[in-house]
């Protein structure tokens, strides 16, 4: 690898690094891919019935390789000779660092049981139509016969010599079961569409073992809990590491916070502004109550949910707020057995498949089996005003049009590698964005919905900061996120319970943000001429990169201010 002469271009490196990520091309000498769960997400399926190999020997030696990457990205420099080589060498050398202390520093596994889920994972195989399904059939049971091994490293690393949080542990157990009774019952299902009994039956003996196999890292950890810790606080210095390694934000906590009160102050009092003009002698609670039971029967779901889907899109075209480069719509289905722990997801395809192997987005009926009362309430989350909400940010024009865009972009680069905080703030922002623009002809419900998803964004985000940097309680917590969002205190208590283990999960707020700087910046600097619609295609043309490297491609004149 520290052959950097062979490089003659900025293009050809990030394709080798990418190789050595995801095994893009197979017959190179970089044919494995350290990260293949990674690959599959992008599209990319050589690597499929594969999974990451974390003992210790091949992690040194990804660290050996990283270490030889640093001078390349280095001695590249000077091949940066167009806005797309810029934004590539800034992308490499922000995974490369990403990658590095993750590795390094944070080792997550060795700290973390629930890094061990994507090995654990086999729902892509059946859930993406990205090839034929024995064939998909046949990397799954490769996948299946792998994870034995990959287990017992996990056990190995996970021996208790790195301290371990107990909540930790306690939702990496939960989270395996789930596994477990996916392969029981869920994934026998899905097979039983092959022909090939012979397949099936190896896919049903091997899902036995590999049963077996998580079960027994389940009890390894049952055995480590005792001795683990109820401290989660990862401390002001690490948090802020994390933001600015993994998102190129280097921001002081005092600012981080003031920006998140003032815009959770402002969504809640537009809330509450709402509200009174829809009933001003009803609290604001007694409002959302009302408007949740407006919402279709279950069986008129899936008709409801398209008949909106068509509806953003149809608007978003009419209105040229953003370009949609395909013809292939998203496709509103029941969420399959295995998948139906989500409420409505979008599966887009990776950003190197075909878009023909399609787009589904996903909606969780109530259970056949469930009571009258269990019904209405999982249906009072779809009132009609939050399916609209919901469904703009998950297909039109959020992340399904996003993903769209992406796989247009111009290098292998741009294509692969995405910052969370960019991929969630458009998302999070065309829900604000559509309603600002006229959808729902100023109806408040759409409004009231729109708010409360922000204000659980703003809640995640305040909480995240407290829990980790101010000594906040997750007693604490709950009750913020109550206060902001109406919610009971059971899913608030596990909204907060998620931000102990995943600090990051405030980033919404954080990329809508600053997402709404950039724009702000560019109208300053396009004055008359700018154009939302124009903004919005630049925003989505080079991938998902950390905003300080799309606001470089982006302005003329950047003066770093990421709020």
């Amino acid at each position: 690898m520290s052959e950097t002469k062979r490089f003659g271009s900025v293009r050809e490196a990030g394709d080798a690094y990418l190789n050595d990520y995801a095994a893009m091309y197979p017959r190179e000498r970089a044919a494995y891919g350290f990260f293949p769960f990674g690959a599959a997400y992008m599209g990319i399926h050589s690597g499929d019935g594969r999974v990451t190999d974390y003992s210790a020997e091949n992690v040194s030696r990804r660290l050996a390789t990283l270490d030889d990457w640093a001078t390349i990205l280095s001695e590249i420099a000077s091949l940066a000779v167009n806005d797309d080589d810029r934004q590539d060498l800034a992308t490499l050398r922000w995974v490369h660092g990403a990658e590095t202390f993750a590795l390094h520093e944070l080792q997550p596994h060795r700290r973390r049981p629930l890094h061990y889920n994507d090995t654990i994972d086999v729902s892509g195989y059946i859930r993406r139509n990205y090839a034929p399904l024995d064939d998909r059939l046949r990397g799954l049971l490769s996948h299946l016969k792998a994870i034995p091994d990959a287990l017992r490293n996990a056990a190995s690393n996970l021996d208790g010599s790195e301290p371990l949080s107990r909540i930790d542990i306690r939702q990496a157990r939960q989270a395996f079961r789930g596994h477990i009774a996916f392969m029981q019952k869920d994934l026998l299902e899905a097979i039983s569409a092959s022909t090939d009994r012979t397949l099936t039956g190896q896919i049903e003996t091997a899902a036995e073992v590999a049963i077996n196999a998580i079960a027994d890292l389940v009890d390894h950890l049952t055995t480590l809990e005792p001795a683990a810790s109820d401290d989660f606080a990862i401390g002001s210095e690490r948090f802020l590491s994390l933001l600015q390694t993994f998102e190129l934000v280097d921001l002081p906590l005092d600012r981080l916070r003031a920006a998140g009160q003032a815009d959770l102050d402002r969504n809640m009092a537009m809330l509450v502004e709402v509200c009174a003009k829809i009933d001003p002698n009803a609290t604001t609670r007694e409002v959302s109550d009302r408007l949740r039971e407006d919402h279709p029967a279950p069986d008129d779901l899936l008709d409801a949910t398209r008949a909106v889907l068509a509806d953003l899109k149809e608007f978003a075209v009419r209105n040229q707020l953003v370009t949609i480069p395909s013809a292939v719509d998203a496709t509103v289905a029941e969420t399959p057995a295995f998948h139906r722990w989500s409420f409505a997801s979008m599966d887009s395809p990776g950003a190197f498949e075909d878009e023909a192997s399609g787009a589904h987005y996903f909606v969780t009926s109530p259970e056949p089996d469930w009571t009258t009362a269990q019904k209405e309430q999982w249906m009072r989350r779809f009132f009609y005003a939050s399916i609209a909400n919901t469904s703009a940010h998950e297909a039109y024009p959020g992340h399904y049009v996003q993903s769209m865009h992406k796989r247009l972009a111009p290098t292998a680069v741009q294509k692969a590698f995405d910052s969370f905080t960019h991929w969630e703030a458009w998302a999070h922002y065309v829900e604000e964005m559509m309603l600002d623009e006229g959808y729902g002809n100023n109806d408040p419900a759409q409004r009231v919905a729109q708010l409360q998803a922000a204000l659980l964004r703003n809640a995640r985000y305040m909480v995240a900061i407290g829990l980790h940097c101010d000594g906040m309680t997750v007693d604490e917590a709950t009750r913020i996120i109550m206060d902001a969002t109406l919610m009971d205190e059971l899913p608030a208590r596990r909204e907060a319970e998620r931000g102990t283990f995943d600090p990051g999960y405030g980033n919404y707020t954080l990329g809508k943000l600053m997402l709404r700087k950039l724009r702000a910046d560019a109208e300053r600097e396009q004055g008359n001429g700018f154009s939302l619609g124009e903004f919005h295609d630049a925003f989505l043309a080079n991938g998902a990169p950390p905003f300080p490297i799309i606001r470089a491609r982006m302005l003329k004149d950047d003066d770093g201010a990421l709020l």
